[in-house]
């Protein structure tokens, strides 16, 4: 039985259709069909080999199509479809809700918390003490503070690289005056 004779069936009856996976193709060497080569990881196919010997379908459409038809749509009916996905999770539609969360709420919210002005490393160090201690406290989340934390980290080093190229600059300048 074939792979095309078993579908056939299936569709047929209500019966379900045992297919033998050796039955279908036989991948032994020696009867004309053999596995492709494997080339690694998300290379199954030898260099300029295509696994779709037919190539692309005419006519069919590229994501950037796609996305722009869709784009042009949300410009000329936005509200409309908005509306449509509100009046759907408020009917309970599970997925509209989802949606409407994910895009269209903000993922972080906006920190206030009291900083020193930072401007210079010692200043920096003092904003880390004060974000470990807000975090401690639960007044921002863990993420929160290791965001904040990664700013005030970035001008700590910055910093630091700046002022040895200051030193740098200090010891080329006494070695060029000698």
């Amino acid at each position: 039985m074939t792979l095309e004779n078993a579908l056939e069936v299936s569709e047929k009856s209500s019966d379900i259709v045992k297919i033998e996976p050796a039955s279908v193709v036989k991948l032994r060497p020696g009867n004309g069909v053999t596995a492709p080569k494997l080339q690694g990881r998300g290379r199954p196919w030898a260099k300029g080999q295509s696994g779709n010997s037919k190539g692309r379908p005419k006519g069919a459409l590229s994501r950037r199509t796609i996305g722009a038809t869709l784009a042009s749509i949300l410009t000329r009916q936005g509200k409309a479809v908005l509306k449509q996905c509100i009046t759907a999770a408020l009917a309970g539609d599970v997925s509209a809700m989802r949606l409407i969360i994910d895009r269209c709420l903000p993922r972080e919210r906006l920190v206030k918390i009291e900083l020193p002005k930072i401007r210079c490393a010692g200043d920096a160090r003092e904003a880390l003490t004060a974000i470990m201690d807000h975090a401690g406290a639960g007044t921002i989340s863990p993420a929160e503070a290791s965001s904040l934390s990664a700013l005030a980290r970035s001008y700590i080093e910055l910093s630091e690289l700046h002022e040895i190229k200051q030193r740098l600059l200090d010891v080329e300048a006494r070695l060029g005056s000698q």
